[in-house]
């Protein structure tokens, strides 16, 4: 009998390291994502473009300054892997947290994707109402900011 529980607690043991070991491997660097106060519309990221700048590390996190276009270039190579990330709407007032949550619960971060190769990511910003109707449009809504009330694509002046 005591041998039968000594083999049981020895595989139960082995099977709590694995299970630890497999979730710290599949770990990354986490993001936190700075979004112009009041932006409406899809997030782009892209990984890998030459020339671009290096995203910087803030308190442990990659920084992503995303500016009004909604297009971010960096030559980073996007991690794989688990991690907390951090949306925020900036403004000359300082950082105020955006929220990232399920369905209904009163999120503004929607359909998070990520291309193959870690290439690019996309994510939309806005309420989930203004998601579900953006997206609803036929073709779906489009890269950059929308207006908020209308939710057609507002007019980009090109940097």
């Amino acid at each position: 009998m005591m041998k039968a529980v000594r083999t049981i607690s020895i595989f139960l043991v082995l099977l709590f390291a694995w299970f630890v070991w497999a979730s710290l491997r599949d770990t990354r660097r986490p993001d936190r994502y700075l979004i112009p106060d009041g932006y409406i519309g899809q997030v782009r990221i892209e990984y890998r473009v030459k020339g671009a700048p290096k995203l910087p590390i803030e308190n442990g996190y990659f920084l992503l300054k995303v500016p009004d276009s909604g297009r971010l270039q960096t030559s980073s190579v996007m991690q794989d892997g688990w991690a907390s990330d951090e949306y925020y709407y900036v403004s000359k007032k300082g950082r105020r947290e955006i929220k990232f949550t399920g369905w209904g619960e009163g999120g503004m971060i929607w359909a998070d994707s990520m291309e193959p190769h870690g290439a690019n990511e996309k994510f939309f910003v806005g309420t989930e109402q203004q998601w579900r109707k953006a997206d609803g449009r036929p073709g779906g809504y489009s890269d950059g900011p929308l207006d908020p009330k209308t939710l057609l694509p507002l007019k980009q002046k090109h940097k």
